[in-house]
């Protein structure tokens, strides 16, 4: 079991490069609903393997790097599938900060949380109102793409479940924040 320390890691961070290969075939959706079904399953994997092989992960460093990293690269990874999208699809220009809300608002929480000294402490794991602004999101790209009617419907929920996650991920911040 030494070797899988850095397989969770490897499958957090494959998720950059595929940021970028959303762009080459942004109109084309086999394409792009292929990398985000790669992005989810990629997300999965690293999560369970993580868990599971927990005394197994290497170094504290290296445990750290992958609880920070995969919201991260989650983040990079919508949020460049959806701007791809919306450049190619053509809907309305709102619809990308209005899907992109929570990214958007969590932006500063890194910052906050490296203020107040509690970053090594922060809890980085998905909250479920996290992962359902995860679906929701894809669901809402998906639709653009496709150019389904449910696309201005699905920004929509995107955003309110997006605002709603973020606040979540705040009130934990400072929750964490009062604890120190």
């Amino acid at each position: 079991m030494e070797g899988v320390s850095w397989v969770p890691l490897l499958l957090t961070v494959i998720r950059i490069p595929m940021a970028g290969l959303v762009w080459l075939a942004p109109g084309d959706p086999a394409y792009v609903l292929s990398l985000m079904a790669l992005a989810g399953i990629t997300d999965m994997l690293d999560g369970y393997l993580a868990r599971r092989y927990k005394h197994h992960a290497g170094t504290p460093d290296l445990r750290d790097a992958g609880a920070w990293l995969d919201p991260l690269c989650d983040k990079v990874f919508i949020v460049s599938a959806l701007a791809a999208v919306v450049v190619s699809a053509g809907p309305p220009l709102w619809t990308l900060p209005l899907i992109a809300s929570r990214e958007i608002l969590q932006a500063p929480l890194l910052g906050y949380l490296r203020m107040k000294g509690v970053l090594r402490r922060y809890d980085f794991r998905a909250s479920a109102v996290g992962k359902l602004a995860t679906v929701v999101q894809f669901a809402a790209v998906a639709a653009i793409l496709l150019r389904h009617p449910s696309a201005l419907p699905l920004a929509w929920v995107a955003g309110v479940v997006g605002v709603a996650a973020a606040v979540y991920y705040f009130r934990r911040a400072y929750r964490l924040n009062l604890e120190a």
